[in-house]
């Protein structure tokens, strides 16, 4: 993740993050049109952007990597005990 100043523009929409103290390491993006802005946690904005994103898309920003567990190694069955009871 990076932590410097950073600033993307599209046309009169600019784009900000990392731009004071409280908001490094990307915990909020700054949206500038005109004089007006907007702040939103990056959160908000990854959730915004999951909404539109068509399936390849999703794939690229939410990469999964299969591990075995402890008991799948030993062929088990990877139970919680907090959630299953017993059998």
């Amino acid at each position: 993740m990076i932590k410097q100043f950073s600033e993307y523009k599209f046309g009169k929409l600019i784009v900000q993050v990392n731009y004071n103290k409280e908001v490094i390491p990307c915990k909020k993006v700054k949206i500038i049109i005109d004089d007006k802005f907007e702040e939103i946690s990056s959160h908000d904005l990854y959730a915004l952007l999951m909404l539109y994103a068509d399936e390849e898309q999703m794939s690229d920003m939410v990469k999964v990597t299969e591990k075995k567990g402890r008991d799948d190694a030993k062929g088990g069955q990877g139970r919680c005990p907090k959630r299953h009871k017993e059998r």
